[in-house]
Formats: C-alpha cells, sequence, structure tokens
C-alpha cells in the first residue's frame, strides 16, 4: 500500500486531494497531510518497508504566494532527484488552464521548482457543487486527474530513497547539535 505525503499552501487543495486519493476503490493508499515546515521531522519518521512518494500540490496562479511562504529548507528536499516528489498543479478545471506550467515552469524554477517526475494538472472540483450544465465536464476532468495521479503514485512510491534521507538528516541533524553543544558547554 503505498503512503503518499502530501504537502502544499493553505487553500491549495490538500484536504480534496486526500479525500480524492482515499476514495478510490482498490487503490489502497494512505495519505498525509504534511505542514510545511514539518518535512524533515516527517521523513525521518517514516517507515522504511512502506513505498511512499510526495505530492507538492501548487494552486494554479499562486506561485510567487508559494514561495514566500514555502520553507526554504523543505524545497531543498522536495525538489531534487532523491525525493519520489509528484508537483500537482491544482484549480485546472478548463481545457485552456492546461498551458499553465509550460508558460511558468522557468519562472518556478527560479524559487527552486524543477520537478524530475512529470506534472500533473487538474482540478479536485466536486461536480455536485457545480453548475448543472458543468458537471458532465467538471466529472470527465476529475476522473481524468485521479487516473494519472494514481498512475503517477503507482509508478514512483518506492522504499530505495528512505534509509539514506533518513540518515542524511540524522547525520546532519547531529552535526548542528553537536556544534551547538560545542559553543554552548562552558
Amino acid at each position: 500500500m503505498p503512503h503518499v505525503l502530501i504537502c502544499g499552501l493553505p487553500a491549495s487543495g490538500k484536504r480534496s486531494l486526500k479525500n480524492l486519493l482515499e476514495c478510490v476503490p482498490n487503490s489502497a493508499i494512505s495519505c498525509e497531510l504534511m505542514p510545511i515546515g514539518q518535512l524533515k521531522q516527517t521523513l525521518t519518521n517514516l517507515d522504511p518497508i512502506i513505498p511512499s512518494c510526495i505530492i507538492y500540490i501548487l494552486r494554479r496562479g499562486r506561485i510567487t504566494d508559494a514561495m514566500d511562504h514555502f520553507a526554504v529548507s523543505d524545497r531543498n528536499y522536495i525538489f531534487n532527484t532523491t525525493l519520489p516528489t509528484i508537483l500537482f498543479i491544482s484549480h485546472c478545471d478548463y481545457p485552456s488552464h492546461y498551458g499553465w506550467w509550460e508558460e511558468n515552469k522557468i519562472f518556478a524554477a527560479k524559487f527552486g521548482i524543477i520537478p524530475t517526475i512529470p506534472v500533473i494538472l487538474g482540478s479536485l472540483r466536486n461536480p455536485d457543487q457545480c453548475r448543472q450544465i458543468e458537471q458532465g465536464s467538471v466529472a470527465a476532468v476529475r476522473a481524468e486527474t485521479k487516473r494519472k495521479l494514481i498512475d503517477a503514485i503507482r509508478t514512483n512510491s518506492g522504499t530505495e530513497w528512505i534509509p539514506p534521507m533518513q540518515n542524511h538528516l540524522r547525520n546532519k541533524w547531529k552535526f548542528w547539535e553537536s556544534l551547538y553543544l560545542l559553543f554552548n558547554s562552558g
């Protein structure tokens, strides 16, 4: 059963994404919402035998706001070749929104967002909360979003990255702790 760590800013759709993924029949996916700034602690506590991946959810149109609030230390760990991080752009409700990432990826790279896994754009809108005339198209986009996310999770979840990352984090903390003790002992 893959374990998915979901992180992103408030109002980006984290809880809606969690609900979407956990309600998929026979998908056996567990999800955990990860507050910004808590990445290191969460990674250190992962079970190294459960296949896991990270989804960073970014709301379409909020790239500068996201980078202003996104912990720099977390960004250094999320977007690299070591962690299986899926970048999901939410609020792409219409076909006219599907080019948003291509138009903004160079700008995003300035903030260190350089995904190594193909980016997924999609919608988490609930068709029941839309006008009747939109319900069919919204349901189709949501179903396609779900399919793409499930495929990406199955493809990119693994265990091989967890022990090396946990060792790296523990050694880094030990180093800073020893420096602190050295300068504060006496």
